[in-house]
């Protein structure tokens, strides 16, 4: 990333307290890894490929 407001903000912390905040969350909602993928609130492990994210999205509306 070379566009100095990226690299302003970045040296100022502009962002720190909001991703601090954000982080907190992911962790309280047991989010530990990245690519986490969630489809209608709940974690789907299997929706990092086409296929199981087709496969969550096709239970979660079977289930309503």
């Amino acid at each position: 990333m070379t566009d100095q407001r990226f690299t302003t903000a970045v040296e100022r912390g502009t962002y720190e307290n909001w991703i601090a905040q954000q982080t907190d969350q992911a962790s309280r909602r047991g989010v530990n890894q990245t690519p986490t993928v969630l489809v209608d609130g709940q974690m789907a492990p299997d929706a990092i490929t086409p296929q199981g994210l087709q496969a969550a999205v096709d239970a979660a509306l079977a289930a309503k």
